[in-house]
Parts: structure tokens; C-alpha cells; sequence
């Protein structure tokens, strides 16, 4: 069922439930997936002259969304075109679901004391609370670079894997696919993959694996969950009728809501985003395959995840990657997996390690690698 063609998931906007719930937290140590909305570009009525809806009108709308897509964040931009009381309404309203709202500080207006907002954000750095955060606006313009290249010359930026380790653990980051990422018509990350249209979506699912599995917070302009094709256009409404049944669109949305309740739900994704002990490189020596793997730790260490990422269409059969444990590795997750449009190969539920020492690690295991995907094994 699409929850975006429900128009009635609460009787009305004025009788919603008015009971407050807890707010995400926005603490180094806990997961922040944020949501990026132009308002006015979000969702308009096209029966009505292509209007743009009121704030008002977006509460139930963005809150359902949001929630079916288990951000914990949401980034407002242009806010100004409602007055204060909607602005001040819209924002309870997420409150009522649990989420946090973060104000676009040149879109607020005048009397912005009383919003109760969770954050703000100006000149690429977000404050939430006690808590700032900064864009990591190398890391993006390097990735998408690199996710535009044909995968048979990606071996020659392999590099760039490292670059981050110079930095990453110095301060509290955001992972920004975000709206100004690129020049005005900002163009789709769909547009900007290389491939064919299988391989632009599987490049897509990558990207957005590999934007979850790393250490920072993460941060999706919106249209991308869905890869929206058009270049955004803030006159526009975003292609929402994309996703009105199962094709691609709809399944790398499944993905996205996917990755971030399976982020949600595993504390080494999170929990040492800012400490570099909880993340180790196990290999990004194999240009000449486009492989990557590294390992991920929760703070007290008991949980280990291996992510590993094949960057190329060709699937890599009996890979050896070196890991830190012996036993049952179970794989949790596969960007190739067919309900997401992948072509379903992987690892069966996961491979046993080999008392066999490869990549500086006690133990092996010999793994499939599907084509362009991501897999995320974990230890016994």
C-alpha cells in the first residue's frame, strides 16, 4: 500500500492527538537521520493550479512520510511563506510523532522564540540542543564524484577511500547528501550515476549504504529516498507519482526506510560515530575489483559488524575478506536483495570464519559479493 496516496491518516489536521511523546535524541552517541524539506517543492495540488500546499496542509502529510521512512530528523527550508502560528503548528505536529525539527535559519521569521524548533542550521553547521554539528561537505563532493564515475575507471580514484581518515573522528559530522550539493537546477542523485538504469539504481542503493554504514550522522534531500528524476526545481513539486507502484522507485524507497531503521537498531553505527576506536579499515588495497570493507563497534565492543562494498556490475564469487573473530558471521543485510531491485545473490545468511589470517585479521571469510551492493555481516 502507498502511504503517500493516503489522504486520510488522521480525521484532520485540528483533531490530531494533541499528547506529546518523547523527542529523539540528538547526542553524539545516538543515531541522527535527517530529512531534508523545501516546502514549498514538496508536495503541491495539481488539480489546482499546481498550488503549493499549506503548512498546515503538510503536517499529517511530511509526519506520515517521515515516520514510514524512520527518519528521526527533519531539516525545514522556507518557512517563511506561512505565518508564524502554521509554522508554530507544523512543528508541534512532528513533535506529536516523535520527531526532531531542525530551522533553516534564513527561512525563519521574525518571532522564532516561541517555535520550540530542536535545531538550527546556517552556513553548513547544525546546533541541536548542546550539540553542534558540521556538513561534511568533503566527504560528499568526493563520493558523488566518485559514484559518477564508470565503475571501469573507478579503480583509478580508489584513494579517495582514506582521504576521510585524516579528519573524521575531529568533530561531530553530518554525512550531506543535501540541496546544495550541486549547481542550481540541482540535479537528482539518480541523474548523476553512471550506468544503465539497472545500474544507476543499484549505484543509488550503494551510495546511500555506504553514506549509513560509515561514522557521521546522515542527512537525504528529499526526492532522493525515492530517486526522483527531474532535476529539483523549487516552482515544482517533487514526482511523487514515481512511487505509485512497485518498480524501482519504490523499492530503493523501501531501502532507505530500510537502512534507517536497521541503523537505528545497531549501536556500532552510531554510538562511536565521534571516537575512532569504533571503526577500522579491514581493507582498501583491492583497486583493481573497486572492494572495500572496514568494521564498525559499539561502544562497549560486543557488537562487530563487517560492511563490505563492491563498487563495480561484477559480482565477486569465493572474496576473501580477513575479520577479527572466529565463528558464525550472519549477513543482516544486502543491498542486492530483490524486494530492494537487486538481482538476489549474497551469502545465504551468512559463512562461518576460517581460522585463516588474511588482511592483518585472525580469521577469513569467503564471501559473494553481489554486483554494485553492499553487504553487512555480524559477529557471533
Amino acid at each position: 500500500m502507498n502511504t503517500l496516496e493516503q489522504n486520510a491518516i488522521m480525521d484532520s489536521v485540528e483533531n490530531a492527538d494533541q499528547t506529546q511523546t518523547s523527542l529523539p535524541p540528538s547526542a553524539p552517541d545516538q543515531p541522527v537521520s535527517i530529512y531534508e524539506v523545501h516546502l514549498p517543492s514538496w508536495m503541491r495540488v495539481p488539480e489546482e493550479h499546481n498550488r503549493p500546499l499549506t503548512l498546515s496542509e503538510i503536517a499529517p502529510k511530511l509526519a506520515e512520510h517521515l515516520k514510514f521512512m524512520n527518519f528521526t530528523h527533519v531539516q525545514l527550508h522556507s518557512t517563511d511563506e506561512g505565518n508564524g502560528e502554521q509554522l508554530k503548528f507544523l512543528i508541534q505536529h512532528l513533535h506529536q510523532h516523535s520527531l526532531g525539527v531542525i530551522l533553516e535559519t534564513g527561512s525563519l521569521p521574525k518571532n522564532k522564540s516561541d517555535l520550540d524548533a530542536d535545531g538550527e542550521c546556517a552556513n553548513g553547521e547544525v546546533a541541536m540542543g548542546d550539540y553542534k554539528y558540521s556538513w561534511d561537505w568533503a566527504w560528499a563532493q568526493e563520493t558523488c564524484a566518485y559514484f559518477s564515475t564508470d565503475p571501469l575507471y573507478r579503480k583509478f580514484r580508489h584513494g579517495q577511500f582514506t582521504h576521510r581518515d585524516l579528519y573524521a573522528f575531529d568533530t561531530n559530522y553530518i554525512l550531506p547528501l543535501a540541496d546544495n550539493l550541486v549547481a542550481r537546477p540541482r540535479q537528482s542523485l539518480l541523474a548523476t550515476m553512471s550506468g544503465d538504469e539497472w545500474q544507476r539504481f543499484a549505484n543509488l542503493r550503494l551510495l546511500f549504504a555506504y553514506m549509513f554504514l560509515l561514522p557521521g550522522k546522515k542527512l537525504v534531500f528529499m526526492g532522493d529516498e525515492f530517486g526522483q528524476r527531474n532535476p529539483w526545481q523549487p516552482e515544482a513539486s517533487l514526482d511523487w507519482h514515481l512511487v505509485n507502484e512497485t518498480n524501482y522507485h519504490s523499492q530503493v524507497m523501501r531501502w532507505v526506510a530500510n537502512l534507517n531503521q536497521f541503523y537505528q537498531g545497531e549501536p556500532a553505527l552510531y554510538q562511536t560515530d565521534s571516537n575512532a576506536a569504533g571503526f577500522q579499515w579491514i581493507d582498501t588495497s583491492d583497486a583493481a575489483s573497486s572492494v572495500v570493507s572496514f568494521v564498525r563497534r559499539s561502544a562497549n565492543g560486543k557488537d562487530v559488524l563487517l560492511a563490505v562494498f563492491n563498487f563495480t556490475p561484477v559480482p565477486r564469487y569465493n572474496y576473501r575478506v580477513g575479520v577479527p573473530h572466529g565463528g558464525f558471521w550472519r549477513e543482516i543485510l544486502n543491498s542486492d536483495a530483490r524486494e530492494f531491485g537487486g538481482s538476489g545473490q549474497g551469502n545465504l545468511g551468512g559463512t562461518e570464519a576460517a581460522p585463516f589470517g588474511w588482511h592483518f585479521q585472525s580469521h577469513s571469510l569467503m564471501l559473494t559479493l553481489p554486483p554494485l551492493a553492499a553487504i553487512v555481516l555480524k559477529a557471533p
